[in-house]
């Protein structure tokens, strides 16, 4: 999967998740560990979320729900 297919897959799941009336989503991104150092999705998932307007906010899970490889993502409710 390309990084553009990632973020309209990403686009897809949150519009769903809000239609079915989710108020909060879990997103695993991995940790990066073969991707030569810097792991690349986390970093795009992160930029990715500050730019859809259906995401009211989002951190990192806590450690047994994912950790440094998952985040937890708020969405606002639809109007």
């Amino acid at each position: 999967m390309t990084s553009v297919e990632a973020r309209e897959q990403l686009v897809v799941f949150l519009d769903w998740a809000r239609a079915e009336g989710l108020r909060a989503v879990r997103i695993v991104h991995g940790k990066g560990h073969g991707s030569n150092g810097e792991p690349v999705l986390k970093t795009k998932v992160r930029n990715w979320l500050v730019q859809i307007p259906q995401v009211l906010a989002f951190s990192e899970a806590k450690p047994g729900e994912g950790g440094s490889g998952a985040l937890v993502v708020l969405l606002k409710t639809s109007s």
